[in-house]
């Protein structure tokens, strides 16, 4: 999140395609973070002819939020719908772009994972709090790989050796300010740290421990 509060976040897409000629990933995230607001950005992606891999990234202001499929062949851009939600997990949501990079689920629940959190965040009619995102994000209803993926079946790790974790990023669009929930599971014990949006040096924000 820069200073003008806008905020990028990203998922991983896999396909066959790369083009190295292209700008880089990061260096992508990074000119989106130097951008005053979404329309900027989005003006920005109308000049690019795709990415050098494959992503999805959710851009956000303080007025809305737009979700960007990235490839080498081009972008597909992801309004909000009737109920101004953006939903995404790790597959492209556009077919032809799906087709054209060669892309393969990442996950094969991927997406069913997609229908749960659409069906989930649908079913709260609005009434759109911080704990109910997260019981969204923490939902395994269709078991270990679900939206809160685990490898132990009971979520509660099986030994010292053995790590759950849970990572929920929160962030409300009409202030500049975002939560990021990590929990992680360590055999029996839980350690729960929330890092929040701040102001960092010159002006840009900064994820510090709450």
């Amino acid at each position: 999140m820069n200073s003008h509060g806008v905020s990028v976040t990203l998922n991983a897409i896999r396909s066959t395609s790369l083009d190295r000629t292209l700008l880089p990933l990061h260096l992508f995230l990074r000119t989106l973070l130097q951008q005053p607001s979404l329309a900027s950005c989005l003006a920005l992606i109308s000049t690019l002819p795709g990415l050098a891999s494959t992503c999805h990234i959710l851009i956000a202001d303080p007025t809305c939020a737009v979700g960007v499929e990235c490839a080498p062949q081009g972008f597909a851009l992801l309004h909000p719908d009737a109920g101004g939600r953006v939903c995404h997990t790790n597959h492209f949501v556009d077919e032809n772009l799906k087709v054209e990079s060669g892309a393969v689920n990442l996950w094969e629940d991927s997406p069913e994972r997609l229908e749960v959190v659409q069906k989930r965040i649908g079913e709260m009619d609005g009434k759109v709090s911080q704990q109910r995102l997260r019981d969204v994000l923490a939902d395994r209803s269709i078991g270990t790989k679900g939206i809160c993926r685990h490898d132990s079946e009971d979520g509660k790790g099986v030994s010292a050796s053995s790590c759950d974790e849970c990572r929920k990023l929160i962030r409300p669009l009409a202030v500049r300010h975002a939560l990021l929930h990590h929990d992680e599971l360590l055999g029996a014990t839980r350690r729960s740290q929330v890092w929040e949006a701040g102001r960092g040096r010159r002006g840009h924000r900064a994820l510090f421990l709450r």
